[in-house]
């Protein structure tokens, strides 16, 4: 009997399979070239496999896999992702136009539920409709100039830190440099100190005199176990494994840590707003980074108010969204910097000409695009946020552009509910929008760039992506996305990457470490193969540091 009911249920299974396979319009009236993998290229089990390309050529890294004969047969630069074994079609498109539709104002795009970003409480990556635009009108006035200065000005005290620290204000040559974990400690301390206020040490035991692990510690333990910790029951965190020791620890001293910081600013700005004599210079001052913003919205009613629970959902997303993606985008610049000396010498010289021998200076940032193309060309090559999910809340249609003559556009009716995933990686690798894809070429993003008129320092955030520019011009940039839900911080992260570069470079030539009878080809076979999860990340990057 129990036979019978398994291969009925088996029979019926597959039935449904081949109808899904063989059968289904995907969502869309337009027959894509279509690739089938064994699971769901979106999927748990997709996450859970080995996530380097060398080892899985169906999971999360699909796309970085075959990114070079992907697109191929797919003359409207999109295909149909299925699975043999179970779940949902998605298409797959690196058609840039459409990536403009899918993003854009009134678009009927929506986000998926995010639950892997989510589960310490809505934030403003997850939020969508009013929640979202609460959510950003809280947030979004920390970012201005003033924060900009900021960040620069801690960015230089940071890197003089580390110099310090390391042991390198004296020596001609570094020893090995794990650049990735230098990459990290710095921009967790940029976000720390600027964004929250917190006091940071760039030489910290993993746990303090009470036993409790460190600020570093803990950021860097909740960044690296997200889907671990979305994903895995609770109820398994009681059977002692020590690696769910560890990723516990971690995720309940962050909320710990930041409920103690929500009543200490909360005390703060209680005490300003009470005293008569207080001015709204004197507020804003007292609220001034991205979490007074939050803990000040605690506080208030009405529209704006926030509970405890997103806010802390909001410091989580920061944290994670600011300090990983610039991290890693950092060492994939200077992976990719040291092994082309050419484009380093080039930029070195840029910076003397910008700044000559004085220090830096926030000011200095409009002088310094060739940085600046530096850092977009490491995000181009190494995008963290690889591929992007949107769904259409209604039928809709699109408009595709032919590969072979974009003036010729074909409208492609998308069912509701249809999973449409902008192929970030794919995008930036097409050699239609970025001639020589494989070749780091910043010169790309400023090549025939005219003059700015006046200081960007000054512009919005809307001001700074256009939806009309070229994808590889400086103000076309889509790595930060585009559209109204383009990252909040992604001119904060431009100005600490440029800061961080100038000062760097300006002092040191930058060179791979190779091991015995290595040579640069297998260097970066070995060096540059990323892994991915909830982003794209290097592993180590092996680099030496020499004085100029």
């Amino acid at each position: 009997m129990l036979f019978t009911l398994l291969s009925l249920f088996a029979a019926y299974h597959i039935a449904g399979r081949i109808k899904a396979l063989f059968f289904s319009d995907h969502g869309v009236d337009k027959k894509f070239p279509t690739i089938t993998t064994p699971v769901p290229s979106l999927s748990i089990p997709s996450a859970i496999l080995p996530k380097r390309p060398s080892w899985n050529l169906f999971g999360l890294c699909y796309s970085w896999a075959n990114k070079l004969h992907m697109y191929d047969n797919a003359p409207l630069k999109t295909i149909v992702m299925r699975s043999w074994a179970y779940g949902n079609s998605f298409i797959f498109t690196r058609n840039v136009p459409v990536f403009r539709q899918v993003l854009a104002v009134g678009s009927p795009f929506h986000k998926p539920d995010l639950k892997d970003l989510n589960f310490m409480g809505l934030n403003v990556v997850t939020a969508e409709g009013d929640f979202w635009k609460r959510h950003r009108r809280i947030t979004a006035p920390s970012f201005n100039q003033k924060t900009y200065r900021n960040v620069w000005e801690t960015t230089a005290s940071v890197y003089h830190d580390m110099i310090k620290n390391e042991g390198w204000q004296s020596v001609k040559q570094t020893n090995t440099v794990k650049v990735n974990l230098i990459t990290h400690k710095l921009a967790l301390f940029i976000i720390a100190i600027v964004g929250f206020g917190l006091p940071m040490r760039w030489i910290e035991e993993e746990r303090d005199s009470r036993g409790r692990l460190s600020l570093q510690k803990m950021i860097f333990d909740v960044s690296s176990f997200i889907l671990a910790r979305s994903r895995v029951p609770k109820l398994l965190y009681a059977l002692g494994n020590p690696l769910l020791n560890r990723i516990n620890e971690a995720y309940e001293t962050f909320e710990t840590f930041m409920r103690e910081q929500i009543k200490v600013r909360e005390v703060e700005l209680e005490k300003v707003r009470s005293t008569p004599s207080a001015t709204e210079d004197d507020i804003a001052d007292a609220i001034g980074d991205v979490f007074g913003r939050l803990v000040s919205a605690r506080i208030g009613e009405g529209k704006l108010s926030m509970s405890d629970e997103e806010i802390i959902g909001n410091c989580f997303i920061f944290v994670f969204a600011g300090h990983e993606t610039t991290a890693n985008t950092l060492a994939a610049t200077l992976a990719m910097l040291s092994v082309n000396q050419d484009v380093q010498e080039t930029t070195y010289q840029s910076i003397i000409n910008a700044i000559g021998n004085r220090e830096p200076s926030f000011e200095d940032y409009d002088a310094l695009q060739d940085v600046l193309a530096c850092f977009y060309e490491g995000l181009r090559m190494f995008p963290a946020a690889y591929l992007m999910t949107r769904q259409p809340k209604a039928d809709t249609v699109l408009n595709f552009p032919r590969a072979d003559d974009p003036t010729v556009v074909e409208p492609v009716h998308v069912k509701k509910d249809t999973v449409i995933v902008l192929d970030f990686v794919a995008m930036f690798y097409d050699p239609q929008e970025f001639p020589e894809p494989y070749e780091f070429k910043p010169s790309r993003w400023t090549r025939g760039a005219a003059p700015a008129a006046g200081s960007s320092l000054n512009q919005t955030q809307a001001d700074e992506v256009s939806a009309s520019a070229s994808a590889n011009a400086l103000d076309g940039f889509m790595g930060f996305s585009i559209g109204p839900r383009t990252c909040l911080g992604h001119k904060f992260a431009k100005i600490e990457a440029v800061a961080f570069l100038t000062h760097l470079l300006r002092e040191w030539r930058v060179e791979p470490v190779l091991n015995d009878g290595e040579n640069i080809t297998e260097w970066k076979a070995r060096v540059l193969e990323p892994s991915f999860g909830i982003t794209m990340a290097l592993g180590d990057v092996p680099l030496r540091f020499i004085r100029r």
